[in-house]
């Protein structure tokens, strides 16, 4: 599993925290009650930096997840469509 909490690219430099596929636990634990979400300026998270950056994970294994959850406008849909494609291109099952 992987992990990825987005934010606004206000929050910079924590608009993207990234923990890698792991199947410990612990790992996934400390990461997630180690980081939350900033607040922001309430704009769109920054959804097509944390896709781009899933195209580079290790995705070797046969039984990888990555789930997203995005707080996007209409106009920001699309955009999401077009990266989520490139996913699937690169040979990921995007659902």
């Amino acid at each position: 599993m992987s992990v990825f909490i987005q934010n606004d690219y206000c929050d910079a430099p924590k608009e993207l925290m990234i923990q890698d596929f792991t199947e410990n636990i612990s790992t996934i634990k400390s990461f997630v009650n180690s980081n939350s979400p900033c607040g922001g300026g309430d704009s769109d998270e920054c959804y097509e930096l944390s896709l781009n950056r899933a195209r580079s994970l290790n995705w070797q294994s046969p039984n990888r997840a990555l789930v997203t959850a995005e707080n996007v406008t209409k106009e920001a849909r699309k955009y999401l469509a077009e990266l989520r494609k490139k996913l699937k291109e690169d040979g990921h099952d995007i659902q």
